[in-house]
Protein backbone atom coordinates (compact mmCIF):
# COMPACT_ATOMS: atom_id res chain seq x y z
CA UNK A 1 0.00 0.00 0.00
CA UNK A 2 2.83 2.58 -1.12
CA UNK A 3 0.78 4.82 -3.01
CA UNK A 4 -2.37 3.70 -3.10
CA UNK A 5 -3.50 6.17 -0.32
CA UNK A 6 -2.29 9.20 -2.24
CA UNK A 7 -3.56 7.88 -5.31
CA UNK A 8 -7.32 6.73 -3.91
CA UNK A 9 -7.09 10.41 -2.24
CA UNK A 10 -6.67 12.25 -5.48
CA UNK A 11 -9.58 10.65 -7.25
CA UNK A 12 -12.08 10.98 -4.38
CA UNK A 13 -11.20 14.33 -3.82
CA UNK A 14 -11.70 15.16 -7.76
CA UNK A 15 -15.37 13.45 -7.39
CA UNK A 16 -13.87 10.01 -8.16
CA UNK A 17 -14.98 6.72 -6.57
CA UNK A 18 -12.35 4.19 -6.28
CA UNK A 19 -12.02 0.19 -5.92
CA UNK A 20 -9.30 -0.42 -4.05
CA UNK A 21 -7.82 -3.92 -4.27
CA UNK A 22 -4.95 -5.55 -2.04
CA UNK A 23 -4.22 -8.12 -0.02
CA UNK A 24 -3.30 -6.06 3.05
CA UNK A 25 -7.46 -5.84 4.52
CA UNK A 26 -6.67 -4.04 7.85
CA UNK A 27 -4.80 -0.87 5.97
CA UNK A 28 -6.77 -1.07 2.58
CA UNK A 29 -10.02 -1.28 4.61
CA UNK A 30 -9.36 1.26 7.18
CA UNK A 31 -8.42 3.52 3.88
CA UNK A 32 -12.01 2.52 2.29
CA UNK A 33 -13.50 3.49 5.46
CA UNK A 34 -11.81 6.99 5.79
CA UNK A 35 -13.30 7.42 2.06
CA UNK A 36 -16.66 6.70 3.16
CA UNK A 37 -19.10 6.55 0.26
CA UNK A 38 -16.62 6.69 -2.26
CA UNK A 39 -14.74 3.31 -2.06
CA UNK A 40 -14.88 0.07 -2.07
CA UNK A 41 -12.54 -2.87 -0.74
CA UNK A 42 -12.02 -6.18 -2.01
CA UNK A 43 -9.32 -8.87 -1.77
CA UNK A 44 -7.00 -9.36 -4.20
CA UNK A 45 -4.14 -11.25 -4.87
CA UNK A 46 -3.64 -11.78 -8.32
CA UNK A 47 -1.64 -15.04 -7.81
CA UNK A 48 -5.31 -16.88 -7.43
CA UNK A 49 -7.28 -17.75 -9.97
CA UNK A 50 -10.46 -16.75 -8.04
CA UNK A 51 -9.31 -12.98 -8.42
CA UNK A 52 -12.30 -12.30 -10.44
CA UNK A 53 -14.70 -12.80 -7.90
CA UNK A 54 -13.32 -9.08 -6.85
CA UNK A 55 -14.78 -7.76 -10.05
CA UNK A 56 -18.13 -9.11 -9.80
CA UNK A 57 -18.03 -7.01 -6.08
CA UNK A 58 -17.28 -4.01 -7.32
CA UNK A 59 -19.42 -4.31 -10.07
CA UNK A 60 -22.29 -4.63 -7.29
CA UNK A 61 -20.94 -1.21 -5.39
Amino acid sequence: MDRVPEEARLFVERGGHVVITDVFDDASEKLARELADQAVYCHLDVRETRWRSSHRSADGH
